[in-house]
């Protein structure tokens, strides 16, 4: 079935979304307006070290979102597979561009949940954003600098912060 005739009730979009920036939030408006529900799930990586703490990434989500009535975010800690049948999910959403581990991840969660996963690649100029260089920036005393690449919601959250050079 093709992505722009979806007619699906529940779609997933998970990540670590450390932080949430704008090409997150172009795929989710891609998305939003062909499905009834789409869940936002700030996943936790034990693999990667974080810059905000799981419950922080899901809020600031939210406050990004809240423009998209059908669309709602969450912290989750535990395997993508038992989400979606937790929600009753139908499709994964994936961004392109985020990486080969998303890729392999897809790869069990579909085989884990039996769940087809469609990649959808942000608005053009934005696929070079990426969550790892936005935690330098800010590392680097250099958050103010991240207007063009965060929504004002995550840019106000990131501006709160106070890391130790």
């Amino acid at each position: 079935m093709p992505f722009y005739s979806l007619d699906m009730s529940t779609a997933l979009y998970p990540g670590s979304f450390d932080p949430f920036h704008l090409g997150h939030l172009s795929v989710v408006e891609q998305v939003a307006p062909r499905v009834e529900h789409l869940v936002v799930a700030a996943v936790a990586n034990p693999t990667k070290t974080g810059l905000l703490d799981l419950d922080t990434r899901a809020v600031l989500i939210a406050r990004s979102v809240d423009h998209l009535p059908n669309v709602d975010a969450i912290a989750f800690e535990g395997l993508v597979a038992d989400l979606v049948t937790d929600l009753g999910a139908e499709m994964l959403i994936r961004g392109l561009g985020e990486g080969t581990d998303e890729l392999s991840m897809t790869a069990a969660d579909e085989r884990l949940a039996d769940v087809e996963t469609v990649m959808v690649a942000p608005a053009a100029g934005l696929g070079h954003i990426a969550s790892r260089h936005i935690r330098a920036a800010v590392a680097a005393g250099r958050a103010a600098g991240l207007s063009n690449q965060v929504p004002q919601a995550v840019l106000a959250g990131l501006m709160g912060l106070h890391i130790r050079r």
